[in-house]
C-alpha cells in the first residue's frame, strides 16, 4: 500500500505501488492536487479521483465502491484525514501539532517518530526497511503557514 506520515508540519510519503507482492512502479507520485487543495493518497490509486471528487463535494458519509483508499489533505490551511468507514468516505479535520500516518507502514512511520527519527521522511525511510508495500523514492511537502 504505501506510507504517508504529517509530522511537524511536514507530510512525507513513498512512491511505490503493488499489485499483490508484485512492485509495479517505484516513482508513482501519490500526491493530487486538484481545486487547491493537496490530496496525499494511500491505497487503490484509481479511486483517488472519487475521493477528490468527494471532498469538493461536501459528501462526506456518502458510499463509495472502494474500501482501501485513504488519504491526508491540505485544504484552506487546514489538514484533513479522509478514509473510509466500510463503504462510505469519513473525513476528520486533524490538528496541525499531531503526528499521524496512514498505509501499510503507517504504524511503523509512527514509531520511528516516537523512537527519535528526525522528521517525517526519516519516518517513512524507517518504514522502508519493514514494510514491503513502501519504497522507491521519498517526496515531502512543507505545509504552508
Amino acid at each position: 500500500m504505501t506510507t504517508i506520515i504529517h509530522h511537524a508540519g511536514q507530510i512525507a510519503y513513498d512512491s511505490r505501488v503493488t499489485r499483490g507482492s508484485i512492485i509495479h512502479d517505484d516513482n508513482f507520485n501519490k500526491r493530487l492536487t486538484e481545486k487547491g487543495a493537496e490530496f496525499f493518497i494511500a491505497g487503490s490509486t484509481s479511486q483517488s479521483r472519487a475521493l477528490a471528487d468527494a471532498y469538493h463535494r461536501g459528501n462526506f458519509g456518502t458510499a463509495c465502491e472502494d474500501g482501501m483508499t485513504d488519504a491526508i489533505i491540505w485544504h484552506k490551511k487546514k489538514l484533513f484525514l479522509a478514509y473510509f468507514d466500510g463503504d462510505r468516505i469519513e473525513i476528520d479535520e486533524e490538528r496541525l501539532n499531531n503526528t499521524f500516518a496512514i498505509g501499510s507502514g503507517g504504524d511503523l512511520a509512527v514509531m520511528a517518530i516516537k523512537q527519535g527519527a528526525v522528521d517525517a521522511a526519516a519516518a517513512v525511510a524507517a518504514a522502508m526497511k519493514m514494510d514491503t508495500c513502501t519504497g522507491g523514492r521519498i517526496r515531502t511537502f512543507n505545509l504552508k503557514p
